[in-house]
């Protein structure tokens, strides 16, 4: 009877440890290890599914192209270990923010996607608000370096006959525009 007592506890151990491993290596399969987001990968997957899902209930999606400013500038003046402090500091930020209505990600090196759910321009310029608000509380906190970012938008009820990747191409032409814009302002204010 003993002996069933202790093959049950093994049973029971190694099952829960086979759980855990399993959950870890979901997480890492679905997130990157720098910023804890979503990777890249895992977004396509979410976004698929809910450009479709909100097509069938008629609920807008926002998909949100962030680009960080001069990183490598970041990196090359204060280091990687700065650079990833910068990256995870705008992932905390946009994770908080995105929390319960959508998902954020890093789509590569300094660019990150977020998608909100059921938001309209109003949410979606909410989102941005709360992250720019975030940012700018950092940037005042006297941390160096400050973070600057461009980012665009683009909503599926303003392009309904869209494909996913091709809403977020929109984002990401937006986010190009809007990035543009921001260097040409900048260069008129110093003449």
């Amino acid at each position: 009877m003993t002996h069933l007592l202790q093959m049950a506890a093994f049973v029971s151990t190694t099952m829960k440890e086979l759980e855990e491993t399993q959950d870890a290596l979901q997480f890492a399969a679905t997130h990157d290890s720098l910023s804890g987001l979503f990777n890249r990968g895992a977004m396509e997957k979410y976004l698929a599914q809910c450009i479709k899902n909100n097509a069938e209930i008629g609920m807008p999606l926002s998909a949100i192209m962030i680009d960080l400013d001069h990183f490598k500038t970041i990196n090359d003046t204060y280091g990687h270990s700065i650079g990833d402090a910068v990256i995870r500091t705008l992932a905390d930020l946009m994770k908080k923010h995105t929390a319960g209505r959508g998902y954020a990600g890093r789509w590569g090196g300094d660019e990150f996607a977020a998608f909100v759910r059921n938001a309209d321009r109003e949410k979606t310029d909410e989102y941005i608000s709360a992250v720019n608000s975030g940012v700018a509380a950092y940037n005042s906190s006297g941390q160096i370096p400050e973070i600057h970012f461009a980012c665009g938008c683009a909503l599926s009820c303003d392009f309904p006959n869209l494909s996913w990747n091709e809403l977020l191409a929109k984002a990401d032409e937006y986010m190009y525009i809007n990035k543009k814009s921001w260097y040409a302002e900048k260069a008129e204010k110093k003449h």
